[in-house]
């Protein structure tokens, strides 16, 4: 790599291979996507030999990975650690009692030590089997380990050797094979004896109850679990993985603290700081508390990564940052070791500097430039198993002993390993005389926030007076209303627990400068999304305000916490709330617990539910507020909103219900797409007329919110199903806090009366997915019914039991949500069910439907009062089943003169054509994405005296090319200086907008960097504007000579000067 740079192509006998050392590359190249996905092959093939079909050797494309995958991720979730480190506790202090049985001057064989710990720890928490590893240091190495470690030497070997070596008739083979089979058969009695037991229906026991017992759909929708044969190469898998490599890296551990003295000493201090001491057991908290202990580990991750080299195959021809073209069907490969001893990523890569890995300096690191567990959808599932496990180890083994290496010298690794394992590490123990006091200049409050918790079970005692109790305001961020209704139910949670001074406002209301001004200590809490990575409308100028601030002891008597909303598939995912958590710790104020945040590419409301739960009961740990707050939030199972029904005779007089006024109609509907060339892909134009009653005014780049309608057909199956008659009226009032509720369907119908018509056609969404509340609701129900062999019902009260106990990522209540997408098939398959919850419930379990928000394609200027917006028609075909989109089915069903329900929404500010017509402005689009640029061009035509450049990408000339005629006729006038065209369907390599973009590298430097222009990005979120991005960052490198921190940076202060913006999705 130092002679012909960090990406190069090369042959491997027959097999054409790229391999890279870029951080850039390998992201690229880490995520399974329609390019690249993890094939297995040669020389890699040849692990399949002793794990077969393992998570790790099986390609992504394998039904029995997805399967695996599918079934095993709630075996690691957050939940199932919380119990299994429990157990590493205990198997940490067996490794402690064994090594206090050597004496001082006998040489420890740590890799073999290490093992013998990580693999019983495999055995005990994963298999519920003790293998008694640990029992006496005379105890003969386990055959199982042995035979693995016997046949990880036979592959090393064989991956050297041509593909006809594994076939001859010589002794090393049949070992191998004998070995094998001995691996296997201690694994069948490991499964026959959990067969046998109390626990061998338990799922949620261990990591064998959800190899055993878990189920989840096939490709063909019936729900299957994994054989025994799968179950024996997934056991083998986590033996290596899970003994094997966190065995290695525990032995670095040891050996580079002993090397590093200054370092050991940093850990034995921080270990006391937070209580721990070396005669009593460590604590999982405690464990949990130890951050420069992580940053050893990673480092230590980072020198000696488990696995060297991470592959993957081409599917697609493409190109890479750096203009590197890769064909369809090119093995490709990330050289992790070579990535992590990089001069260009890692300064003085050699040297062992845990504090590369700070909260501060961990931001320099660049994106995928550290791999020890690979990342996207391949990551290794047990990161977190093996971190928490080193650390428990560590922390018990550190303050009891000084590990010495015995004769002093260096050690180096294993050569020919597939691993990075220490050759020859032998090490003395001696018990340790020089743990240190917890030191005074360190706050021990501090560490401990992290994992703070309060006992529910002492909601009753005494709290303080609420008159000791500080003055709060929560401070919200928010442009779609998420965070503020965060916002009013942490109010809400705060005045329960006996907070009487507690003010909710938007951020640019709160007046920091004010609060500093008050001697009385007060508390802030912060709950804010991001827009694109710049503030929500509403905490904009607060943005600027603490930004200009200079003072770094303005904030001195105010505690905060901030809580971040946001979407993982943006690329400035959590940009705002944390730029908001450190400046305001720069101000002075005092983080009470580290910055957190929800994802709603997952579960949003669950994300805040629970960290709601948690800071409330830190709160009331730290302050010495009552709890009762969060027992009602903990308990609460009475619905908030109460149901009326509507006299008959009265039934009439009931004023037909919208959630939004009908305040305009469809002036055209037409079809821009060639829908038979495009397979049946569907995209519409559509005018609509504005009525005076709308008053909507809208810029240029601005966005509409359409409010959809369910179909007369939905109507009246709901319905039927639910056995309801449709001209029945009703009326909903709120009797209790109703936070939890506050997007359901009752919450938009309360205060006023609604037919049951309007409430199933205006307002329930009946194609979200199902609520936790309806499915519980439904399961509950089935209760009292005869189940058994009914599969439907088994499937019903497995997502029920699992989404209570694992959350949201577990294997039922997946496998439920990949067979009943939406509500209405949970209607349509539970019907007997359904029919049974009261109508006043059902409310409350299905939202109200959402305005879907589109692009604004037109002026206004221009087209008068009306808004035109391009519409991509949403129809997914499941299970063969067909899911149209709820607003786009909605709006492609809308003939002329059909009325509709619009309101505006304003972009973000600087979303908007520069005011001078003199600056030059590049357009970046692909599909609907075209939509404010047209709008643009029309308010650009016959006034732009500089240039105008548009990228637009589509599939085909002949059947997608968007606005086709406009564009061309835009060109003609001068409108648009030049347009650029990217047809992905078009020869053979697939290329999108970021490709051409990338070739005009060159005059792209020159439009920002000497000609002030801007750039404006409208698409996905997770594919245009990521790849966009990528783009830029190749070309501030290549064409400005910036080095890769400095390219960040430079399209950072684009992004904060309003000259790099997007609007995406």
């Amino acid at each position: 790599f130092d002679v012909h740079g960090d990406t190069l192509q090369y042959y491997l006998f027959d097999t054409n291979v790229l391999s890279t050392r870029d951080p850039a590359v390998a992201r690229e190249m880490m995520h399974d996507s329609e390019y690249f996905y993890k094939k297995v092959l040669f020389p890699f093939s040849e692990i399949k030999a002793l794990a077969n079909d393992g998570l790790f050797t099986t390609s992504s494309t394998d039904e029995v990975w997805k399967l695996s995958h599918r079934l095993l991720m709630p075996a690691f979730s957050a939940s199932a650690m919380k119990i299994y480190a429990e157990d590493m506790v205990r198997i940490a202090e067996k490794a402690s009692a064994l090594v206090a049985t050597y004496s001082s001057d006998q040489p420890i064989d740590v890799v073999n030590f290490t093992t013998n710990v990580t693999f019983q720890t495999v055995g005990q928490v994963g298999l519920g089997h003790d293998f008694r590893l640990l029992d006496s240091s005379d105890s003969p190495q386990h055959p199982f380990i042995f035979g693995m470690n016997y046949c990880l030497g036979e592959i090393v070997k064989r991956a050297s050797r041509t593909r006809y070596w594994k076939h001859l008739p010589i002794d090393s083979n049949y070992q191998f094979a004998e070995h094998l089979a001995a691996m296997k058969s201690i694994m069948q009695e490991v499964i026959d004896e959990r067969r046998r037991s109390p626990d061998a229906t338990n799922m949620k026991k261990d990591l064998l109850g959800f190899m055993l017992n878990a189920r989840a759909p096939n490709s063909d929708g019936e729900l299957t679990g994994l054989s025994d044969d799968v179950i024996h190469d997934q056991i083998i898998t986590f033996g290596i993985a899970g003994s094997e490599t966190t065995a290695n890296t525990l032995s670095w551990i040891l050996y580079l603290l002993d090397k590093h003295p200054a370092v050991q000493a940093r850990v034995l201090q921080e270990m006391a700081n937070v209580g721990i001491v070396p005669d009593k057991q460590v604590t999982v908290k405690q464990s949990s508390q130890l951050t420069y202990l992580t940053q050893v580990m990673k480092e230590t991750l980072r020198l000696f990564p488990p696995v060297g080299t991470l592959s993957k195959y081409c599917t697609k021809d493409c190109v890479l940052p750096g203009g590197f073209i890769v064909r369809k069907g090119m093995s490709t490969r990330i050289n992790v070791w070579a990535m992590h001893h990089s001069e260009k990523v890692y300064p003085n890569p050699f040297t062992f500097d845990p504090d590369r890995f700070s909260a501060e300096n961990i931001k320099k690191i660049p994106d995928g430039a550290w791999l020890p567990f690979s990342s996207g959808p391949r990551a290794c599932i047990g990161m977190q198993f093996a971190l928490i496990e080193m650390r428990i180890v560590l922390a018990t083994l550190l303050p009891r002993f000084q590990f010495t290496v015995a004769d002093g010298g260096e050690v180096t690794y294993v050569r020919r390993a597939i691993t990075a394992k220490p050759d020859g590490l032998a090490m003395t123990a001696h018990k340790r005389e020089d743990f240190p006091d917890p030191s005074s200049d360190v706050a021990v409050a501090e560490a401990a926030s992290a994992g703070a918790t309060v006992d529910l079970r002492t909601v009753g005692k005494p709290a303080l007076d609420s008159a000791a109790l500080p003055s709060a305001t929560v401070a919200y961020g928010s442009n779609m209303g998420t965070s503020e209704d965060y916002a009013i139910q942490m109010g809400k949670q705060l005045r329960m627990m006996g907070y009487t001074d507690v003010a909710i406002k938007p951020l640019d209301e709160w007046d920091f400068a004010a609060t500093a001004a008050d001697s009385k200590r007060s508390l802030v809490v912060v709950i804010t999304s991001t827009y694109n990575g710049v503030p929500p409308d509403n905490a904009a100028a607060f943005a600027k305000a603490i930004e200009a601030e200079t003072r770094t002891d303005l904030l001195k008597d105010v505690d905060y916490v901030v809580f971040g909303c946001g979407n993982t598939m943006w690329r400035t995912f959590q940009k705002f709330p944390r730029f908001v958590f450190d400046r305001l710790g720069q101000l002075g104020a005092t983080p009470i617990a580290e910055f957190q945040y929800g994802d709603s590419n997952k579960d949003l409301d669950e994300d805040y539910l629970q960290w709601s739960l948690r800071m409330g009961a830190h709160l009331a740990e730290h302050y010495g507020s009552g709890a009762g707050g969060l027992a009602e939030v903990v308990a609460a199972k009475a619905l908030p909103f109460s149901l009326k029904l509507v006299p008959r005779a009265e039934t009439g007089s009931v004023v037909p219900f919208r959630v939004a006024p009908e305040n305009a109609t469809i002036k055209v509907s037409r079809e821009l797409q060639d829908v038979e060339k495009s397979g049946g892909r569907s995209t519409r134009h559509i005018e609509i007329t504005l009525s005076e009653s709308a008053g909507i005014s809208y810029q240029t780049g601005d966005h509409l919110n359409v409010y959809p309608v369910n179909s007369a057909n939905t109507v009246r199956e709901v319905a039927a199903i639910l056995d309801l008659a449709s001209d029945s009226a009703f009326a909903l009032e709120q009797i209790a806090d109703a936070a939890r509720y506050s997007r359901s369907a009752a919450a938009a119908i309360n205060g006023h009366s609604c037919t049951v018509a309007d409430a199933i056609q205006y307002v329930c969404d009946w194609k979200e997915a199902p609520s936790r509340d309806l499915v519980v609701a439904l399961s509950d129900l089935a209760s009292t019914s005869d189940s058994n062999g009914d599969t439907k019902l088994a499937a019903l009260k497995a997502a029920a039991h699992d989404v209570n106990t694992a959350g949201k990522q577990s294997a039922g209540w997946t496998a439920f949500l990949s067979q009943y997408r939406t509500v209405l098939d949970v209607l349509r398959s539970f019907a007997p069910l359904a029919r049974q919850i009261p109508l006043e419930s059902l409310l409350h379990y299905v939202n109200a439907m959402a305005p879907r928000r589109y692009s604004i394609a037109s002026c206004q200027a221009v087209v008068g009062n009306e808004v035109h917006i391009s519409v991509a028609i949403v129809n997914d075909v499941v299970n063969g089943r067909s899911y149209g989109g709820l607003a786009t089915e909605y709006l492609a069903s809308l003939e002329a003169g059909a009325p509709v329900s619009v309101s505006h929404k304003p972009a973000q500010a600087v979303f908007h054509l520069p005011e001078s017509r003199d600056v030059p402005v590049v357009f970046v689009g692909a599909g609907t994405g075209i939509a404010p640029f047209r709008g643009f061009l029309q308010e650009m035509q016959g006034t732009r005296s500089s240039s105008a450049e548009l990228y637009f990408g589509c599939r085909s000339p002949e059947y997608d090319y968007l606005y086709k005629d406009e564009l061309n006729a835009y060109v003609e006038d001068g409108t648009l200086t030049k347009l650029h065209t990217a047809f992905s369907r078009i020869g053979d390599a697939r290329k999108y907008v970021q490709h051409h973009i990338a070739a005009d590298g060159a005059s792209i430097w020159k439009h920002l960097n000497e000609k002030n222009g801007r750039i404006y990005v409208c698409g996905s979120a997770d594919r245009l504007a990521r790849d966009v991005v990528a783009a830029m960052l190749c070309i501030f490198e290549q064409s400005g000579g910036l080095s890769p921190d400095s390219a960040k940076n430079y399209l950072s202060d684009l992004v904060s000067a309003g000259r790099y913006v997007e609007d995406v999705w």
